[in-house]
């Protein structure tokens, strides 16, 4: 699983207020471990990652999760600001980064940035609506 305290600083770089946190539902199951069978605790907390990045801005607020149930994808779940439905799912790190950055800043999705509701692709562009005057980590490309 990616290191999220990466994104979090790229987040806090392009004027997004972000944290990276371990994820309220992996420290419930860590802390049930002794309460729940040693199958059902490793399986769950296989699903569930450790860390969350929580990014807050003028539109609202953001949980950011890798893996867990979308095999490799990163996730997206709107906390405050009924900006979107449901979990929103993307490839890589930036994808998932800029498209935060245009939900909290201009309320919207930018339809050019590819995201995976599935399997499958949705829109595919190389347009980002992300700042490109802050120079995107090494380590957030993975």
């Amino acid at each position: 699983m990616a290191d999220l305290r990466a994104l979090a600083k790229y987040m806090r770089a392009i004027g997004l207020e972000a944290k990276c946190q371990d994820h309220a539902a992996y420290t419930e199951i860590y802390n049930a471990g002794s309460k729940i069978s040693d199958e059902l605790f490793e399986m769950m907390s296989k699903i569930i990652p450790k860390q969350q990045v929580i990014a807050t801005g003028e539109k609202g607020k953001i949980s950011i999760i890798h893996s867990g149930m979308s095999m490799d994808l990163y996730e997206i779940y709107c906390l405050e600001g009924d900006l979107f439905e449901d979990i929103k799912r993307y490839s890589t790190m930036t994808d998932c980064a800029r498209t935060v950055y245009g939900l909290l800043t201009h309320g919207e999705f930018d339809i050019n940035i590819p995201r995976q509701f599935d399997v499958f692709s949705d829109f595919i562009s190389e347009q980002s609506g992300c700042p490109q005057d802050v120079e995107m980590p090494e380590d957030l490309e993975s």
